[in-house]
C-alpha cells in the first residue's frame, strides 16, 4: 500500500479485495493508506466503518462514518449516499444509543442507497418501543424498496401479528412462503401466531 499515490486508487484496490475476500491482502490496509493521503476521504471511512461494525467495534465505526459525513456535509446536509448515516445508526443502536440511531435511520432514508436500510432500521427501533402501527409503516417503507428482504418480510409478519391481526398475519406468511420457501422466520412466527 506505501507505494500507492492517491486515495482514489487505495480506495478501488481495498474494494477490490473487500469484495472477493482476498486470503492474503487486507482491505484494511489500503484503506488505511487512503486515509494517510486523505483523512476525510468519504469512500475509505464508509469502507473503514464498515469493516468495524462487522467486527463489532461499534465505537470505532461511529469514528470513521463521523469523519465521511463531516466531509460530505462540508458540501451537502444531504448527500446523495446515505450509508454513512446508515451504519452509523446501526452503530449507535447496538450500543443503546436509541435517539442518535433513530436519527441516523432517518437521515439514511434521504437517499436510495440508504432508504431501505434506513426504514428497517426505524421498525426495528418502534418494534422495542411497542409502537408498532408506527413500525409497520416503516416496514412497509422498506420492503417498497426491496420486497424480498427476509428480515423486513419477518418483521412485518410479526407486527401485524403484535397489532391484532393474526389471521392477516397468517395469510401474509403463506404468501411470503410461497416465494421464499427458505425464510425459516416465516415458520417460527407461523408456529408462534397459530399458538
Amino acid at each position: 500500500p506505501a507505494l500507492i499515490a492517491s486515495a482514489d486508487e487505495a480506495y478501488f484496490i481495498g474494494q477490490h479485495l473487500d469484495q472477493y475476500n482476498h486470503a492474503s491482502r487486507s482491505a484494511f490496509d489500503y484503506y488505511q493508506r487512503g486515509l494517510e493521503l486523505d483523512s476525510g476521504d468519504y469512500r475509505c471511512n464508509l469502507a473503514l466503518a464498515t469493516l468495524e461494525y462487522n467486527r463489532a467495534n461499534f465505537e470505532q465505526a461511529i469514528a470513521y462514518a463521523d469523519s465521511a459525513l463531516t466531509r460530505a456535509h462540508r458540501l451537502n446536509i444531504n448527500p446523495q449516499c446515505g450509508k454513512a448515516s446508515l451504519i452509523r445508526g446501526c452503530a449507535y443502536e447496538r450500543l443503546g444509543n436509541v435517539e442518535q440511531a433513530y436519527e441516523d435511520f432517518y437521515r439514511a432514508t434521504w437517499s436510495g442507497n440508504g432508504k431501505e436500510g434506513g426504514f428497517y432500521g426505524l421498525a426495528r427501533i418502534s418494534s422495542r418501543q411497542k409502537k408498532y402501527q408506527q413500525a409497520l409503516t416503516f416496514t412497509e417503507n422498506s420492503l417498497t424498496c426491496n420486497g424480498a428482504n427476509y428480515h423486513t418480510i419477518a418483521l412485518k409478519a410479526l407486527l401485524l401479528h403484535k397489532l391484532g391481526q393474526s389471521e392477516q398475519s397468517l395469510n401474509y406468511i403463506d404468501l411470503q412462503l410461497a416465494s421464499y420457501p427458505l425464510n425459516y422466520a416465516l415458520y417460527y412466527l407461523r408456529f408462534t401466531v397459530t399458538g
